[in-house]
């Protein structure tokens, strides 16, 4: 698969004859920010890399063009994307993962940790349908003590998450919380259970339109809260 930043491949590792993914990272050190983000990717999984729950990172190798990545995970069968799209969950598999991901979120905002990109295509899945939350490249650790909030300017808009988005992120809130990733999650329950993305937008208004639709227009005192001229302006 491919993303903004890289590219996965299956690889097969010589010394060892199992199967890995092998992540490659663009230009990991081509400015301050890419590689600001390319050393928290690493730095938290390897704080995470006894969570059973977490896609494990194996090694990390510079490339001989001293300018990429490669980042090695170790290899899960299947994500939740190609899975719900294949219509093969049973009731009772749909209630295990739910409960596996809810407990593995749960997990990382107790160690003050938010994803900020969950989707069933970072939800790999085994086949005894226990599953690993992978792609921690967004991922931010959050100071405790300041209300589980904080400002993270630079938030990637990428097209492919955009269903999966909470409403603060959609109007640009300066502000938002461990909340987002609860917004996430819901879409991704709600979408194993209808087979398809609850809130499929076709661009940003259309999103946030369908959410209203929903839920509801927000009162003044929620838009307040946003600190968002733009959803001021929108609503």
């Amino acid at each position: 698969g491919s993303g903004a930043y890289g590219i996965v491949w299956c690889a097969l590792d010589r010394r060892t004859g199992k199967c890995v993914a092998l992540k490659k990272v663009y230009d990991a050190f081509g400015n301050v920010q890419d590689a600001q983000r390319t050393y928290r990717e690493v730095m938290l999984l390897q704080r995470l890399r006894h969570n059973p729950f977490i896609v494990g990172i194996l090694d990390v190798i510079r490339a001989a063009n001293d300018i990429d990545l490669y980042l090695v995970f170790e290899l899960i069968e299947a994500d939740l994307t190609a899975i719900i799209r294949k219509n093969l969950l049973q009731r009772d598999h749909k209630r295990f993962l739910t409960y596996q991901l809810l407990r593995t979120v749960a997990q990382l905002h107790a160690q003050n940790i938010i994803h900020r990109d969950l989707k069933p295509a970072n939800v790999f899945v085994s086949s005894d349908c226990s599953i690993k939350l992978g792609d921690f490249g967004l991922a931010r650790t959050f100071r405790s003590g300041f209300d589980n909030e904080q400002e993270f300017l630079d938030l990637t808009d990428y097209i492919a998450t955009r269903w999966y988005r909470s409403p603060e992120i959609l109007v640009k809130s300066r502000a938002y919380s461990t909340a987002m990733d609860m917004w996430a999650v819901g879409c991704v329950i709600g979408e194993m259970l209808l087979g398809h993305p609850l809130f499929e937008g076709r661009n940003t208004l259309d999103q946030l339109r369908l959410i209203v639709e929903a839920i509801g227009v927000p009162s003044d005192a929620d838009v307040r809260s946003l600190h968002s001229p733009e959803l001021e302006t929108l609503i």
